[in-house]
């Protein structure tokens, strides 16, 4: 095999591996302990076959080296990416804005948010608290509807790791 050849597959096979490598830890933090071990089985045995073909070469080649590192940073980049898109779920929103604001709760629930509304008191006056429990690809909407209408308002999100009952919109 050429050098760039070599370099090319080391940089493949790692760019896949820590692209697994990302998923399991997700997967290991989410608690789906078996998904997360098979993961890293698959994980390990790419990565042995990648760290076997550097090291084995008779050249000292930079290509080698920067296939191997360049493979672990695109990796970890793809890893994160497809996991942002392929894991979908519940985070807890909670938004404080003045205590006037019908609006935006109108238009949280036009756009089908169960919205809770408290209300709270400020450091200074009255305010109300918004809670929406939602699927995480919604928050960016969320805060784009709350800023349509109060861009000065308290907004907090936080994973949400269980949720029985309630009202999420429409399926699609």
């Amino acid at each position: 095999m050429t050098e760039l050849v070599l370099a090319l597959c080391i940089f493949l096979a790692r760019t896949v591996d820590m692209s697994l490598a990302s998923f399991r830890v997700i997967m290991t933090v989410k608690k789906k302990m078996i998904l997360a071990s098979v993961i890293g089985v698959v994980e390990a045995a790419i990565w042995f076959v990648a760290v076997q073909e550097a090291l084995s070469t008779d050249s000292n080649s930079v290509l080698i080296v920067c296939g191997y590192a360049l493979g672990f940073g695109a990796g970890t980049f793809l890893g994160t990416y497809l996991s942002n898109i392929l894991i979908n779920d519940k985070i807890d929103i909670q938004i404080i804005t003045s205590s006037t604001n019908s609006k935006l709760i109108e238009a949280l629930r036009e756009k089908e948010y169960a919205v809770t509304v408290f209300d709270c008191y400020g450091m200074k006056n009255e305010k109300n608290m918004l809670y929406i429990v939602a699927d995480s690809k919604k928050y960016k909407e969320i805060v784009e509807i709350t800023n349509k209408f109060d861009s000065s308002a308290f907004v907090t999100a936080n994973e949400n790791k269980y949720v029985l009952n309630g009202y999420f919109g429409k399926r699609k």
